[in-house]
C-alpha cells in the first residue's frame, strides 16, 4: 500500500495543472519552475500509486481516478488556507499580553519608560511585569520575554538578543571602617559576600575569588537586592555591577573588574513568543532603548 502524500505543495501542484491544464501554466500559476510542477506531479503519482493524468499534445487530462481525488484535495486546500489564516491573526493579534521578566532591582524608571513608549505605539497590548530574581522557563510559558545577567545562556531553543555588558567592581559601604582596599594585595584583612542564587552576574564571584581566600567569604547573597543590602550594613564588601553601584549613595567602590571580565546584558525570548509581531516589536524597542537604562 502506498503512502499518504508526504507534503501539501504536491497537491497543490496538482491542483494547479488540473485548473489550468499544463505543467507550464501552472508553473506562472505558482511562481516556479515547469520542470519543478512535473517533478510535483510524478512524485505525488508514485505515492498514490496512481496515474493523475492523461498527457497528450493538447495537455494534461484527469484520468478518471483522478477525478475522484479532486473534491478531497480542494478540502486539503481549505484546510491549509484556514490554517495560515489562523497563524496570521495570532501572530498579529495584539491584545495577547507580553510577559517580560528581568531582576527586581532592575526594574528602574528607565525601564518603565520604555514599557510606557511601547504601550504608546501598542496600547491594546498588555505588559505583565514579572519582578523575578529566578530564572523563568520560557519554554514553558511561565513568561515571554526575560531580561538576564549572565555569562551565557544555557538553553540553547530561546531567542537571544544581546543587549550590551556591564563592568563590575568591588563595592563597600560609605561607613565601613577605614581604610578601603584601593588594591588586591590590601583585600587580606576584610571578609567579603558573594552572589549565591540565578539571574545573578557569576562572573563577578570568580574575579573575587581569585583575589581572596574562601575563609575570607563571610556571606552569600541569593539577588541584586540582596547584595546591596548586605554591602550598605558595612560589615562586608561585595561585587556589584558598576551601574548598582554608582549609583548608590550608601555605597563607595573600592576596586573595578578588568574590562575583559564584564558581564553580558541579554534580552531571551521563547520561540512560540517571538512569532508574535508585538512581541518582535517589544525586544525592538528594548535593545534600541537599552543605552537609556545608564548601565
Amino acid at each position: 500500500m502506498k503512502s499518504a502524500p508526504k507534503n501539501w505543495t504536491s497537491i497543490k501542484s496538482f491542483l494547479s495543472v488540473v485548473r489550468t491544464g499544463s505543467t507550464l501554466a501552472a508553473s506562472r500559476e505558482l511562481g516556479v519552475t515547469q520542470p519543478t510542477v512535473a517533478r510535483r506531479i510524478d512524485e505525488l503519482e508514485h505515492e498514490l500509486g496512481l496515474v493523475l493524468f492523461d498527457r497528450d499534445t493538447r495537455g494534461f487530462h484527469l484520468t478518471p481516478q483522478a477525478r475522484k481525488l479532486v473534491a478531497e484535495a480542494e478540502q486539503v486546500e481549505a484546510a491549509v488556507q484556514s490554517f495560515g489564516a489562523s497563524a496570521a491573526e495570532l501572530s498579529y493579534n495584539v491584545t495577547i499580553p507580553i510577559r517580560f521578566s528581568a531582576p527586581i532591582l532592575v526594574f528602574t524608571d528607565a525601564i518603565y519608560e520604555v514599557l510606557a513608549q511601547f504601550r504608546a505605539t501598542y496600547p491594546d497590548t498588555p505588559i505583565e511585569v514579572i519582578p523575578s530574581n529566578r530564572i523563568l522557563d520560557l519554554n514553558a510559558g511561565d513568561g515571554d520575554i526575560a531580561l538576564r545577567i549572565t555569562s551565557e545562556i544555557k538553553d540553547e531553543d530561546l531567542i537571544c538578543r544581546k543587549l550590551g555588558v556591564l563592568s563590575g567592581g568591588l563595592y563597600a559601604s560609605r561607613d565601613y571602617p577605614d581604610p578601603l582596599p584601593s588594591h588586591p594585595d590590601q583585600l587580606e584583612r576584610h571578609k567579603f559576600a558573594l552572589f549565591d542564587g540565578q539571574n545573578v552576574p557569576h562572573a563577578l564571584n570568580n574575579w573575587l575569588l581569585d583575589l581572596i581566600e574562601p575563609d575570607q567569604v563571610a556571606t552569600k547573597c541569593s539577588d541584586l537586592g540582596s547584595m546591596v543590602a548586605t554591602i550598605s550594613k558595612g560589615e562586608v564588601l561585595g561585587p556589584l555591577p558598576r551601574p548598582l553601584g554608582e549609583k548608590n549613595e550608601k555605597l563607595t567602590a573600592c576596586l573595578y573588574t578588568p574590562d575583559n571580565l564584564s558581564v553580558p546584558v541579554w534580552l531571551v525570548i521563547s520561540p512560540a513568543a517571538y512569532r508574535r509581531k508585538n512581541v518582535r516589536a517589544f525586544v525592538k524597542l528594548m535593545a534600541k532603548r537599552y543605552q537609556s537604562f545608564g548601565w
